[in-house]
């Protein structure tokens, strides 16, 4: 079959360049007869599981990539928060320590 995502949409597109055509053929047909054969060569066409199985498969791996691209930046924000939680204890703790030095200086002076 095909081993790559974008060897799937070269296959698609040239499956429905084929459909494409069959449906103007279809409708350029005078005779009944000749029509209803291409109807139904037209109707394997759309309905070729080769065709539908890299059309779901995109589906599939399109879908997959945007719940990636969220988990991503969930994780992004999560980290961010975290960094910002660490800064913020970061300053909590430094004024703590400032305002001890500055008893400790107090205490020292007198």
């Amino acid at each position: 079959m095909f081993k790559t995502l974008d060897d799937k949409k070269k296959f698609i597109l040239k499956h429905e360049m084929k459909i494409d055509d069959a449906a103007e053929a279809v409708k350029d047909e005078p005779n009944r007869t000749k029509k209803k054969e291409l109807e139904n060569a037209l109707k394997k066409l759309r309905e070729d599981e080769k065709y539908m199985k890299c059309i779901q498969d995109i589906k599939d791996a399109e879908a997959e990539a945007v719940k990636a691209a969220e988990r991503a930046a969930l994780n992004k924000k999560e980290e961010n928060k975290d960094k910002a939680l660490e800064k913020k204890n970061e300053v909590v703790v430094n004024a703590k320590t400032q305002r001890a030095d500055a008893a400790v200086l107090a205490e020292i002076d007198s």
